[in-house]
């Protein structure tokens, strides 16, 4: 996802330039805004709008449920990682659940 609106990335503008480029007002900028994050489904550290290259940075891919406790499988003991694995559960899919029986 970017954040065109993060003045430490680049490019950044402000959100009131980039609705006065699109000759809109503010308000209707966030309306559509909206309008767009809910038909396209965007949510905040959604994987499926990542870049590849920024996939690293989004915690959201590497969160494991196990039983009910969220981990981040990179720091967790090699259990979950094996049992997710067998479990077929991928990379791609933040927040996959695995129950212990």
């Amino acid at each position: 996802m970017n954040f065109l609106d993060d003045n430490s990335k680049d490019p950044h503008m402000k959100l009131t330039a980039i609705d006065k480029a699109f000759g809109v007002g503010e308000s209707t900028g966030q309306g559509k805004s909206k309008e767009i994050r809910t038909m396209l489904r965007i949510r905040p550290m959604d994987h499926h709008w990542t870049p590849p290259s920024r996939m690293d940075d989004n915690i959201m891919v590497w969160m494991l449920n196990v039983n009910g406790l969220v981990m981040d499988i990179r720091r967790c003991p090699s259990w979950p990682i094996i049992l997710a694995i067998l479990l077929s559960v991928r990379r791609s899919s933040p927040l996959a659940f695995v129950e212990l029986r």
